[in-house]
């Protein structure tokens, strides 16, 4: 520190009261009486995932640990539980609170003047409780609560100290972090207001602000931490950086933060699923946004590399890109799918910070995701890399979508994969692999914990869930080698089959793999259908390949409401319907027993024949023929069905059966 402090106005610093200020935590009522009553009473409280810890003198309190280690002392030395009393006392005006603060702080400037620990100089450390101490001076002042003459010496040295190292860019960081630094920079500069480098400091946090948030969010406007959580993290720092300046009267170069922020607020309802809950991408703790309401419609960010794909009940995720390596796990080509409440295909969460836990290693992997593995391992993740993947190519309609995603992150292999999403409930994957050499290629899959399964092969697995009589069917349509399936297994050197909705908590779920072993190029052809017992909503019930080789994929889906659709995806042009029929619309003469069917077709590419059947028994065919019109005669009695047939003029491969009963007569 190279600021002499006998030419600082100290007592302007303990004098400072600011119309709005930034808070580490701003506990309400009772709930933060009750807290800063624990801590008073010597049990330090940090956060509701960090253990609750006994100490006897303040003193001890810098010695405390607790599991994650690593984030229980940044909390710690952000002074969390500091800021804790600060809303005690603001809930209660109870003096005891400020004199308990005053003694804790007389105690961290020593530890903090002689500690060795990294962790008391970390971005996220430093910045915290510069806004904690703040905060605390600002309610002595409104108390005209006269702090020691001493302490309050020692202090303005700390607060310079912590005010160099947000100043310096060599601690600087391009994220959440970085923004946190700004705004603890920023508040602390107004007690230093009337000194030279108060203004610095001032300056220096406006004009990192105004860069962080054009670099803080794609062009898209979402967040590039690759986490819906930070996306909402991020946007609440600058919704409180927009009140702190409007309401202290502290001007920003360019006056767009409110237009940014809204636009940001309306990216952010994309992202909530119908629960109001965030999907796990990235670092995403499970979490409900109450103050919003879900967006059924689709929506592609290509910048970003993720598609959000949706319906009134269904929700499906695809990620594939990066912007930004913070928080980012092995997730590119990963798709999360939620169908009527039910999250069947998940994400693995963050569960910690701790890059040395193997829980962590984990659940960061491409294992723990709805990917393609290869060797089972991960890939390279840096900024020099990050055009080698993402969305390729996309197509929303009303009723289904198609996206194309890529990842050329391996090492001499491509990879492509082709979703296919017929709504609400059927997906369909196709997996392009190809390399110079042999490789083990794994599909992997992340699946419910609480599902059932009653067939598990490499050609077909059958589960179910409790919740709302789901019924969940995926099958191969192209031969794999084998199948392997985990449900919260781990030994000495491997872990599979866990997942993490809440910090530090992990709980078992299904990790399977279909794998193709020692190949040089692979394919994966795979139906995803989640069917609910007697559906009263319109969802697919049937689906059937008709076609696929290198360029194309063909294929028939049936609803519950009998709407029959043929689909043709050209990989090069994206995927189109081709036509659907609901009912064969026909007239029938009771008088001349006869039955008339004429229909409009919508496509000159196929032709149509028909059987008529008489108590499920073939009575007369009509062959082929360009149109849908059909004359049979001298029908006999009994209950009566049509057999309508289609098939491409072309390629009788590909070919529809439509079956629909008439009445009796």
């Amino acid at each position: 520190m190279n600021k002499d402090t006998s030419v600082i106005d100290i007592e302007y610093i303990f004098n400072v009261d600011l119309t709005y200020l930034f808070k580490r935590t701003d506990v309400q009522g009772k709930a933060a009486v009750s807290r800063a009553e624990g801590i008073y009473n010597h049990n330090i409280y940090l956060h509701q995932s960090l253990p609750e810890m006994r100490f006897e003198k303040a003193d001890d309190i810098w010695s405390l640990s607790g599991e994650p280690e690593n984030t229980y002392k940044v909390y710690l030395y952000s002074l969390q539980f500091i800021s804790l009393l600060n809303n005690g006392y603001e809930q209660s005006d109870d003096l005891k609170y400020l004199e308990k603060i005053e003694q804790i702080l007389e105690s961290w400037i020593s530890f903090e003047n002689n500690s060795t620990d990294k962790r008391v100089w970390y971005d996220f450390a430093v910045a915290n409780r510069v806004i904690v101490i703040t905060h605390y001076l600002m309610l002595c002042k409104r108390a005209n609560y006269e702090l020691n003459p001493v302490f309050k010496k020692k202090m303005a040295i700390a607060m310079l100290k912590n005010g160099e190292y947000l100043f310096s860019d060599e601690h600087y960081v391009d994220n959440n972090h970085g923004i946190m630094m700004d705004r603890a920079l920023l508040q602390l500069s107004l007690f230093f207001r009337y000194e030279s480098f108060g203004e610095k400091w001032l300056k220096k946090a406006i004009n990192r602000l105004e860069k962080q948030i054009k670099i803080s969010f794609t062009k898209e406007y979402i967040n590039v931490e690759n986490s819906p959580e930070y996306h909402y993290h991020t946007y609440h720092l600058f919704e409180e950086l927009q009140a702190f300046l409007d309401i202290n009267k502290i001007n920003l170069a360019e006056n767009t933060l409110g237009y940014i922020l809204k636009e940001i607020y309306k990216q952010h309802l994309h992202l909530l699923k119908p629960d109001l809950t965030y999907p796990l991408i990235g670092d995403t703790n499970h979490k409900y946004f109450n103050n919003g309401k879900y967006i059924p419609d689709s929506i592609v960010f290509p910048e970003t590399g993720l598609a959000i794909l949706k319906k009134k009940k269904s929700y499906l995720t695809l990620k594939s890109g990066f912007s930004n390596t913070s928080h980012k796990h092995f997730d590119d080509l990963s798709f999360t799918f939620s169908y009527k409440g039910t999250d069947l295909f998940i994400d693995s969460g963050k569960y910690n910070y701790d890059n040395k836990s193997k829980y962590r290693k984990y659940v960061v992997s491409a294992m723990a995701h709805n990917t393609i593995v290869v060797d089972d391992k991960n890939y390279s993740l840096n900024l020099d890399n990050q055009n080698q993947l993402g969305i390729s190519s996309y197509h929303l309609e009303n009723d289904f979508a198609g996206v194309e995603v890529t990842n050329n992150l391996y090492e001499d292999i491509n990879i492509t994969r082709r979703l296919i999403h017929i709504y609400p409930n059927l997906i369909i994957l196709v997996d392009d692999i190809k390399s110079n050499n042999d490789h083990k290629y794994s599909q992997v899959f992340n699946l419910n914990g609480t599902l059932n399964f009653n067939a598990m092969t490499k050609e077909q697995v059958i589960g179910h869930h409790h919740k709302g009589n789901l019924k969940l069917e995926m099958n191969q349509h192209l031969p794999t080698d084998y199948i392997s399936s985990y449900h919260g297994y781990e030994d000495e050197e491997n872990i599979r089959g866990f997942n993490s909705i809440s910090f530090a908590k992990l709980e078992p779920c299904y990790n399977m793999e279909f794998v193709h072993q020692k190949k040089r190029e692979a394919k994966f052809l795979t139906s995803i259908l989640a069917a609910e017992d007697n559906a009263v909503d319109n969802e697919v019930k049937e689906f059937t390949l008709l076609k696929e080789d290198k360029t194309n994929l063909v294929f028939s889906v049936e609803d519950n409401k009998g709407m029959l659709s043929l689909y043709h995806y050209e990989y090069t042009e994206g995927i189109k319907r081709i036509f659907d029929i609901k009912d064969i619309l026909y007239k029938y003469s009771a008088s001349s027993r006869e039955l008339v069917i004429d229909m409009k077709d919508d496509t000159s590419d196929f032709e149509f024949a028909c059987y008529l059947l008489v108590n499920n028994k073939i009575v007369k065919k009509e062959g082929y023929r360009d149109a849908i019109k059909f004359h049979f005669n001298s029908i006999p009695s009994g209950n009566i069905s049509i057999w309508l047939f289609i098939r491409n003029k072309d390629d009788h491969d590909i070919k529809i059966l439509k079956k629909q009963e008439i009445s009796q007569i």
